[in-house]
């Protein structure tokens, strides 16, 4: 055998099998089912790993769809009673609603019905009908039906484009664009809407979180202070919420470091509830000594909180407690996170 002739062939196999492994695993990568729900005999939204409400179609063949399952360009998704959530490439997704049906392209869908939430970046383009939207980076929904489309910005910008004419539509605005009649002015979506649609899109039936903090002031046991807080709020039913709070807080003569668990209900962007809590207090005294307690007792909490992104948010809390050291009362503002 002829050595040196072997081992070229032999790094010339390896090379190419180098170059078209990165290829095959990108096609096979095209775009991955990361999310099913479907509704449960009370009709609550949960979280499934396969539904045969939601399928891939080829011909006459129907495939369940199942998470991690993987898609291609050119298959056909459709959904009956399920949302789902596939992700394109590694960080762009799109969620069906139910009664949803569409085709992958590249770059691309055709949706031939239903409600589709759009997480997308530039140079992506929905058409629908005789409707076409392109993106220039943004969240966005398309429904409606082809005589009549629906176009809603969550985030973003994107352009509607119908008979001719094209208008832009910027977050937190909608258009509608009828068969054969260009797209209607944008109009600005009532607040509660923008909020809907992503829940419907983020959710999908899980539990939803929220990581926030507040930094306070109030009265705490007759002094005054200040306080920076942190909460957790996880959904579990529609309306409530598990919360997880705790925070430090610095008056004059002590330090207090305490944490909660309790419940609280959220409506839009309003949350009510309570915690029962442990609070560790600490005393400086001017003679130079120290004193330490622990205290039990309970929290009522009122926040509200605006979408200022898909992902971050303003909020602003009161809040007021009792325990063994007394009472307290303290407002702040703050920001967080959603997940």
């Amino acid at each position: 055998m002829n050595t040196p002739l072997f081992q070229i062939r032999l790094l010339v196999w390896l090379a190419a099998l180098w170059l078209l492994g990165p290829a095959r695993a990108y096609a096979e990568d095209f775009a991955t089912v990361t999310a099913i729900s479907a509704p449960d005999t009370r009709g609550r939204w949960s979280p499934v790993k396969q539904t045969p409400a939601a399928a891939k179609i080829e011909a006459d063949a129907r495939t369940p769809l199942f998470v991690g399952m993987p898609l291609q360009m050119g298959d056909r998704v459709v959904t009956e009673e399920a949302r789902v959530t596939i992700r394109i490439g590694k960080s762009e997704h799109l969620t069906l609603s139910p009664g949803g049906d569409l085709v992958l392209q590249e770059r691309s869908v055709l949706q031939q019905i239903g409600d589709v939430y759009y997480q997308v970046r530039n140079a992506f383009t929905v058409q629908y009908g005789t409707v076409q939207t392109a993106v220039e980076g943004t969240e966005f929904i398309v429904g409606g039906t082809t005589d009549a489309v629906d176009v809603a910005v969550t985030e973003g910008v994107v352009t509607v484009s119908n008979a001719g004419e094209t208008v832009r539509v910027r977050r937190g605005r909608s258009v509608v664009a009828t068969s054969g009649a260009a797209p209607t002015s944008p109009t600005k979506m009532p607040l509660s809407t923008a909020r809907s649609l992503r829940s419907q899109a983020w959710t999908l039936g899980r539990p939803r979180l929220r990581l926030g903090f507040v930094a306070n002031g109030g009265l705490y046991d007759e002094s005054a202070g200040v306080e920076m807080r942190y909460f957790a709020a996880m959904r579990v039913l529609p309306a409530m919420n598990i919360v997880s709070d705790g925070g430090h807080a610095l008056t004059p003569n002590s330090l207090r470091t305490g944490t909660g668990l309790g419940v609280e209900w959220a409506v839009g962007g309003f949350s009510v509830g309570g915690t029962a809590g442990v609070t560790v207090e600490r005393w400086n005294y001017e003679c130079g000594g120290q004193y330490a307690a622990l205290h039990f007792g309970g929290s009522a909490h009122g926040r509200y909180s605006i979408d200022i992104t898909r992902r971050l948010f303003l909020t602003g809390m009161a809040r007021a407690t009792a325990n063994g050291s007394g009472v307290e009362a303290s407002f702040g503002l703050g920001g967080g996170v959603s997940l």
